[in-house]
């Protein structure tokens, strides 16, 4: 079969849509493929009553003005803008007690890293020093992954010379750091707050993957598109289509066939195959190989080596009256039985722990709602392999509901539930369902030596098949969201490049 296309995309998510779209740019026959009869992925808007829901609504990106591939500088490369917002706080982080009742702690820290550090010196006296020390490390730390992640061979020698603290704890783990940081106990509890975002607790995630994280997040503070995924989705798909590129939805890849180990085109559930000089897909590695005919062990290797990260179970709550009236102030609220990460990763393994990170999108959006009302987002986070049982879904959906409804209310004292006019709950089983890994809106849980370093070291040999590549989001080679732009930029730049070659 003769190649008719430059590249095949297999899912018109948004890594999928960023990735077509900057080669479409570059004159590239693109088709893109997916089995859904929308684009956007999990992106997709849900409207009910006057509520418009959709995953944004706790989509995070870094805001770095310094840095060339964020998601506007790319968006900009194709004429196309949106406009994004700060979050006003880095987090509020509230601990709850055994029978969900009441409060231990409650800690708000600010952006802006000398006012972070002044604001843990308030809740931690004599912490300073150590603080500094950790942003310092940290800021060194993201230096050295800059230099590595922008050269195409690593120099050893210059790294070490360069960045002597980076090469001496690059493989130890957060808390191995902030003990040898000399970082009190309870400060170290506050600063790890952010660990249930990347997905491991403080003795499994490597201390440059959470420092970088959090000095990045703290020094340019994190921001939010004002605008859904979904409406970007449909610009992009638009900008696609103009530059004629196809996309056929309702198209469910069946196989990625390889000849010669080289992938080549694709048969689709209907029987028709496609050929294509490059084979992209907007899915995880693991499930990218489940779909090719002949594996090389590599990949087998690969697929056993890796392990899906969190589930969530998401209430989205349409509010009846504005964040003023109910007394909702912050756009993160973190409630943990414990800051002691170790212990909440334990109390994690159920699917019905009633630990969660909550959103207020209108906080720094108002208009995300019609006037007088507000937006809350409930997501309960779990690492379990356990499901709900079909039998008894609804029941089992409606307790673990209400138990999360009710110990916010008892412990913030607001009670949700006499404001919401609108809710519309995600189970994991609903996320499996929208192509996520086993349900993992995380995706690959990063831990121990599988962490964000060594993969930047081996980005340049992780394609163990020719002209197959990746493009998902959650492959941990960032942080949130923006690993999906940072994918479908590298990956639209490697096969441009390939091709002039």
């Amino acid at each position: 079969m003769q190649n008719k296309y430059d590249a095949i995309i297999v899912g018109a998510g948004l890594g999928g849509l960023l990735t077509g779209a900057l080669l479409s740019k570059e004159n590239k026959k693109v088709l893109i493929v997916d089995s859904h009869n929308d684009v956007g992925g999990t992106s997709i808007d849900t409207r009910l009553g006057r509520f418009n829901f959709n995953t944004n609504l706790d989509a995070l990106f870094l805001s770095n003005p310094e840095n060339e591939v964020t998601l506007k500088n790319i968006l900009k490369l194709l004429g196309l803008e949106i406009e994004f917002k700060k979050i006003p706080k880095a987090f509020r982080v509230i601990t709850i007690d055994e029978n969900n009742e009441g409060l231990h702690v409650k800690v708000e820290l600010p952006f802006g890293v000398a006012d972070f550090i002044n604001k843990m010196e308030e809740y931690v006296p004599g912490s300073q020093k150590s603080m500094i020390a950790f942003f310092n490390i940290a800021k060194e730390c993201k230096e050295a992954l800059t230099y590595i992640a922008n050269t195409n061979e690593v120099n050893y020698e210059f790294l070490e010379n360069s960045y002597p603290n980076f090469v001496r704890i690059s493989n130890h783990s957060l808390s191995k750091v902030l003990d040898e940081l000399r970082v009190p106990l309870k400060c170290q509890e506050i600063l790890n707050t952010y660990w249930t975002l990347l997905g491991s607790p403080e003795t499994q995630i490597g201390f440059v993957h959470y420092a970088t994280f959090l000095f990045d997040a703290i020094n340019y503070e994190l921001e939010v598109p004002e605008e859904s995924l979904y409406d970007l989705s449909l610009k992009l798909t638009n900008y696609i289509l103009k530059h004629k590129g196809v996309i056929k939805l309702n198209s469910k890849v069946k196989k990625i066939i390889t000849e010669n180990g080289k992938a080549v085109r694709i048969k689709l559930s209907n029987g028709a195959e496609y050929g294509g000089k490059k084979i992209i897909t907007n899915l995880s590695p693991v499930a990218t190989y489940k779909l090719v005919d002949e594996l090389p062990k590599k990949a087998v290797r690969y697929i056993n080596n890796h392990e899906t990260g969190a589930k969530l179970f998401t209430i989205y709550l349409g509010l009846n009256r504005s964040i003023e009236e109910i007394g909702l102030d912050s756009y993160f609220y973190f409630l943990y039985h414990t800051l002691d990460s170790e212990n909440e990763f334990v109390e994690m393994q159920s699917l019905s722990n009633n630990d969660m990170i909550c959103y207020t999108p209108s906080v720094i959006n108002p208009d995300v709602s019609p006037k007088g009302t507000s937006i809350f987002v409930i997501n309960s986070i779990s690492y379990t392999n356990e499901i709900i049982n079909p039998g008894d879904y609804i029941t089992a959906v409606d307790k673990i509901t209400n138990n999360l409804l009710n110990t916010f209310t008892n412990t913030t004292g607001i009670n949700l539930k006499e404001y919401i006019e609108e809710i519309k709950v995600i189970t994991p089983v609903d996320y499996a369902l929208e192509g996520t890994v086993n349900g993992s809106y995380y995706g690959e849980r990063l831990s121990d030596l599988d962490n964000l370093l060594p993969r930047l070291l081996n980005k340049d040999h992780e394609d163990y098949i020719e002209n197959l590549y990746s493009v998902n989001g959650f492959l941990g080679d960032l942080y949130e969201f923006d690993n999906t732009y940072y994918k479908a930029k590298v990956i639209a730049d490697k096969v441009l490049r390939e091709d002039s070659e």
